[in-house]
């Protein structure tokens, strides 16, 4: 492999897809490889949406691939930039773009969502609702069926990462915190602060602990009954 740019795991862990310049592989979770596909742009996010392997390129291309055999099901050009994507549980597709947000469907048909400041993003615990996190430090819950926001809260920098927890609230990370927020984002629940300015976070299944990765590589591992840092 020459410079790996996205990485995806399948919902039951058994399969692997990686992102290789314009190159798509998949493995089994053995390591054993499976299928492969040649994009026509470099890969910028891959992700396992359903039945569905989602690779989206930078030229703004969202291809569909069957994800047992690697059969090319759709393709779909979006405008703008592309700077992301995102799942839901339920196996619901949406890239986050120059010019906002938009969900696409297996069978090509879209929509969009202006939000064009979008950096980061999460769907909640379906479909139904979304947390989007900008440029600007705005921290915005939403509904995903027409893109009207239930609320948002102001965070003095940029917003990095953003995940459902399944305790039922929204958390996120803004420079060197990390914060919990409600459903419809409209209050603080709790701020812990971090060592650095966090990159990416993630939480376990159980919501008790969230993982932050900040420079240099390190992970800080929060409590999140008792919002403190347990250790890196």
């Amino acid at each position: 492999m020459r410079d790996v740019s996205s990485l995806a795991v399948s919902a039951d862990g058994q399969h692997v897809a990686v992102g290789d310049g314009p190159e798509l592989l998949t493995y089994l979770g053995t390591g054993a490889p499976v299928w492969k596909h040649f994009c026509d742009g470099i890969l910028i996010d891959v992700a396992y949406a359903g039945p569905h392997l989602v690779a989206v390129d930078s030229d703004g291309r969202v291809t569909f691939f069957r994800a047992a055999d690697g059969r090319k099901m759709q393709e779909v050009q979006l405008e703008g930039v592309v700077k992301g994507s995102m799942v839901s549980p339920d196996g619901r597709y949406a890239a986050l773009t120059s010019a906002g947000i938009v969900i696409v469907e297996a069978n090509g048909q879209t929509a969009g969502y202006p939000y064009p400041d979008v950096s980061v993003g999460s769907f909640g615990p379906d479909s139904g609702s979304m947390g989007i996190g900008t440029s600007n430090g705005v921290f915005t819950a939403l509904d995903s069926t027409n893109g009207q926001p239930w609320g948002s809260i102001q965070m003095p920098t940029a917003i990095s990462a953003a995940v459902w927890n399944p305790r039922g609230f929204w958390m996120f990370t803004a420079g060197n915190e990390l914060v919990g927020c409600d459903g419809a984002a409209t209050e603080v629940q709790f701020r812990v602060g971090l060592e650095a300015n966090a990159r990416a976070l993630a939480v376990t299944q159980d919501g008790a602990i969230a993982a932050v990765l900040t420079p240099p590589g390190r992970i800080a591992l929060v409590e999140l009954y008792k919002h403190r840092i347990a250790g890196h």
